[in-house]
């Protein structure tokens, strides 16, 4: 299984910039499979504005980072539904195709 944990820089809910204290997005590969299992988990500093289904995701993840350690952003999306609220953290399981990851993120 190869996986990666990138940090989420910027985030997007259906259109709507949501203010992130803290987030992270995981991305799975299982052997012989050629879907992602994917999952973000965004601490808001306030009231989301996720409602219960699904939401269609966009996203800017810190993806790596350049010779001098400089950070580089990568913009990702794709749809997800809301799994769970845990305080003030917002869970979305991947539901589909995740625009613009690159598997040479996995390790």
């Amino acid at each position: 299984m190869k996986h990666c944990r990138l940090l989420v820089h910027r985030l997007e809910v259906d259109s709507t910039d949501v203010a992130v204290r803290l987030g992270t997005l995981v991305v799975v590969r299982r052997p012989g499979s050629e879907h992602l299992d994917w999952e973000v988990v965004a601490q808001t500093t306030g009231d989301s504005t996720a409602e219960l289904g699904e939401n269609l995701l966009g996203m800017t993840v810190v993806s790596g980072a350049d010779p001098n350690g400089v950070p580089e952003l990568s913009e990702l999306s794709g749809n997800a539904v809301v799994a769970r609220y845990v305080d003030e953290a917002v869970v979305w399981r991947g539901n589909g195709v995740l625009v613009g990851f690159d598997d040479d993120w996995l390790a």
